[in-house]
């Protein structure tokens, strides 16, 4: 009878142990879920950004003058570029397992923080552009 009930309360533990990895690796799973979400939307609105932006620059670049609209037209390139990568690390996002998770979204966090900078140079160039 005691081997039964050693038998009982082993297998018991065992399941309780299923159970709660189970359990946290549900967690593990729905938080990079949200977090994967998260960066979709952050990366939509860096796109976002970047496309208003050049439609700045196309709606003005008439307004240039020729040295200025080569200067722009690299720029509009530049822009286009960035945009393509961003979509691409967005086509990514579902891809990224856990254990790739966090060097991916650190790149990505890091992207978006240059692109930041890069369209507030835009802004202050086009400004400066009109003003000279």
């Amino acid at each position: 009878m005691s081997m039964i009930i050693f038998v009982v309360l082993a297998f018991t533990k065992c399941e309780n142990k299923q159970s709660t990895q189970s359990s946290t690796s549900t967690e593990v799973s729905n938080e990079l879920k949200e977090q994967k979400e998260e960066v979709k939307k952050e990366l939509n609105e860096a796109i976002a950004s970047i496309d208003n932006e050049i439609t700045k620059i196309e709606a003005n670049v008439k307004d240039f003058s020729d040295d200025a609209k080569a200067k722009w037209d690299e720029t509009l390139n530049d822009l286009k570029a960035t945009k393509a990568d961003l979509k691409k690390k967005q086509d990514e996002v579902d891809d990224k397992t856990a254990e790739d998770w966090k060097k991916f979204k650190e790149n990505v966090d890091d992207g978006i923080a240059d692109i930041k900078v890069k369209i507030d140079q835009v802004g202050d160039d086009i400004q400066d552009a009109f003003k000279n």
